[in-house]
């Protein structure tokens, strides 16, 4: 429109341009976040010739229909963070580097952004992904979350699993920087058998917890948060194979095995076969251990809610999905529908919460207080229409005359 990129005017991945003439380079912007790239420089860029951006992918005003009486989500909050310094490996842990807001000013701005995806998203249950591992305190980043996204849809909605206690396991997400979680709205569900999966091959524990719901209908939901794809300290197997699958594709394989090992018990333990899994694997949908999840029997409810072309994160101009939604053969024959709410992963990275790098100025117009740009990765977004669960048969009593008879019979 001719107007300045703002919180509000946006370019979207999948938006189109017309009218568009200029110098072809591949050179350094100059700016260490900003590097090496193709870049078309507009002839008469500050004169009347400019180009025409057209909006062909509009934002999203509310989050996907799924269908079903009950919505499970799982989204990445890139690094949820309360405390600016003094974090810890875990509760009781190694010094580790505080990660996300910078400070009171910009976590506020990040929080507010949050809790309008949440809002926007109305899960029943949600998994969140890269929240501060600092336990489940008065002080901890979770309740914090809660707190916030109480405040704006309602007091008491929504409550958290606190996992260390229902487990008896200290540290229950593991002993990394970050780990999962899971919300849940009271008032649709009641959380019933709680598992963590401490396998030695991950370092942010899968964590399911089973809910039911008023009718006594049961599933289990599953959150997960892979190995990266970063090099860092990679070495051997784990260094990039040149396969397109980057570094520490044999753990995260490794991983995967492991929750197939999980899944297992989870079912055997509560004797409940209807399970999601749901969150951020780190790999695509075709890499090494979406393919043994789904040779294992997992439904990979994206691929058929989304087909080919669906997506929930970009790197490096290219989209893909890394966030998954998968689902035990009896779980998906419950699933109404399942989509990406792309609010994060089509935005300009410039519209988040992070003041670094901006003007005054900027730092006003390029934030809203809104779901935009909340994350680099979209939420994944199931419905549920849950069976009605199998009722016991009760027989009418037996006549006195018949329980008579009955005994003569059988020497009773």
């Amino acid at each position: 429109g001719g107007q300045p990129l703002s919180a509000s005017n946006t370019l979207r991945g999948g938006d189109s341009v017309t009218g568009l003439t200029g110098v072809l380079t591949f050179t350094w912007a100059g700016n260490a976040a900003s590097g090496n790239a193709w870049r078309v420089r507009p002839q008469n860029a500050l004169g009347a010739s400019l180009p025409n951006f057209a909006a062909t992918n509009p934002r999203p005003t509310a989050a996907p229909n799924v269908g079903g009486a009950l919505k499970v989500a799982s989204f990445n909050l890139l690094n949820f963070f309360n405390t600016f310094s003094g974090c810890t490996f875990g509760v009781g842990g190694a010094a580790a580097d505080c990660r996300g807001a910078g400070n009171q000013a910009e976590f506020d701005r990040q929080a507010t952004k949050t809790v309008a995806a949440i809002k926007a998203l109305d899960a029943d249950v949600l998994g969140v992904i890269e929240m501060e591992n600092d336990g489940y305190g008065a002080s901890s980043a979770i309740q914090e979350l809660v707190t916030r996204v109480n405040a704006v849809v309602g007091a008491n909605t929504y409550a958290f699993i606190d996992f260390d206690a229902r487990t008896g396991v200290a540290n229950a997400g593991g002993t990394d920087a970050i780990k999962v979680g899971i919300l849940y709205k009271r008032a649709k569900l009641t959380p019933q058998e709680t598992f963590a999966d401490v396998a030695a091959v991950h370092n942010r524990n899968p964590l399911a917890q089973t809910f039911r719901d008023a009718r006594g209908a049961k599933f289990t939901v599953v959150i997960n948060h892979f190995k990266s794809k970063g090099c860092d300290g990679a070495s051997g197997e784990d260094l990039d194979q040149g396969d397109g699958q980057g570094c520490f594709n044999a753990v995260r394989v490794g991983q995967a095995a492991a929750l197939l090992g999980f899944l297992d018990e989870v079912r055997t333990a509560n004797d409940e076969p209807d399970v999601l899994l749901l969150g951020d694997f780190n790999a695509y949908a075709k890499e090494d251990p979406i393919t043994l999840l789904v040779a294992a029997g997992l439904v990979n409810l994206t691929l058929k809610y989304g087909g080919e072309a669906a997506y929930s994160y970009a790197f490096d101009g290219q989209w893909g999905y890394l966030d998954h939604a998968l689902a035990t053969a009896s779980a998906a024959q419950q699933v109404t529908g399942q989509a990406d709410f792309h609010i994060n992963s089509d935005e300009p990275s410039v519209l988040d919460y992070n003041t670094d790098f901006k003007t005054a100025g900027q730092v006003a117009s390029l934030y809203a207080p809104d779901a935009y740009r909340t994350s680099d990765q979209d939420p994944v977004l199931v419905g549920l229409q849950l069976k009605s669960p199998g009722l016991p048969i009760k027989l009418p009593p037996i006549p006195t005359w018949l329980q008579d008879l009955l005994d003569r019979l059988f020497g009773r």
